[in-house]
């Protein structure tokens, strides 16, 4: 009873609920049973009222996903940048935002954003492979091309199927060697 006292008391209520049903299976039917009951009742509940809002949250998400990308293909960066903002503030861990922001900010001129959405994937170790792509792109924005090969070959080898690095890099390559 007391692990699922704290396990509720930390709103891991799914975790509350198995504790409780473990505690009723040990006590069998006493005196504390009908609290125990009404503990694992109330568990139950604030696990589906959780659950519920998971995925309201997000569906939201999914909706603002599609709201940037259909505003991305009609030529509205600023209100696809405004979307894929919206998206980090309600929830920085989504990193599939930040990449198409970070192309958005690079369209635009705003080369240190760009390069700041890259660093922030980068320390998150989060989609490494593009991470770097954005920071490529940042870096021949800024001219710095040799810099750019260097994280071209690290993206290349983080994702060696992905046909966009590899193009961009062999792209890149031939500039540096006068062939292009």
């Amino acid at each position: 009873e007391l692990a699922g006292d704290i396990w509720a008391a930390r709103k891991y209520y799914p975790q509350a609920y198995a504790a409780y049903q473990k505690a009723r299976e040990i006590s069998g039917r006493g005196s504390g049973s009908e609290i125990l009951d009404r503990k694992a009742e109330y568990a139950a509940e604030r696990s589906e009222q959780v659950e519920r809002m998971k995925r309201t949250a997000s569906m939201e998400m999914d909706a603002l996903f599609r709201d940037a990308e259909k505003q991305m293909r009609s030529g509205d960066l600023s209100g696809a940048a405004k979307t894929y903002e919206a998206v980090i503030e309600k929830d920085y861990r989504r990193f599939e935002a930040y990449y198409p922001l970070g192309c958005i900010f690079l369209r635009k001129g705003k080369k240190e954003q760009a390069d700041y959405l890259a660093e922030l994937l980068l320390d998150f170790d989060a989609d490494r492979g593009r991470a770097r792509l954005l920071k490529v792109m940042v870096l021949e924005a800024s001219g710095k091309t040799e810099d750019a090969l260097f994280y071209y070959n690290a993206a290349a080898r983080e994702c060696p199927q992905n046909a966009e690095i590899l193009y961009q890099k062999k792209r890149l390559t031939a500039v540096l060697d006068g062939d292009e």
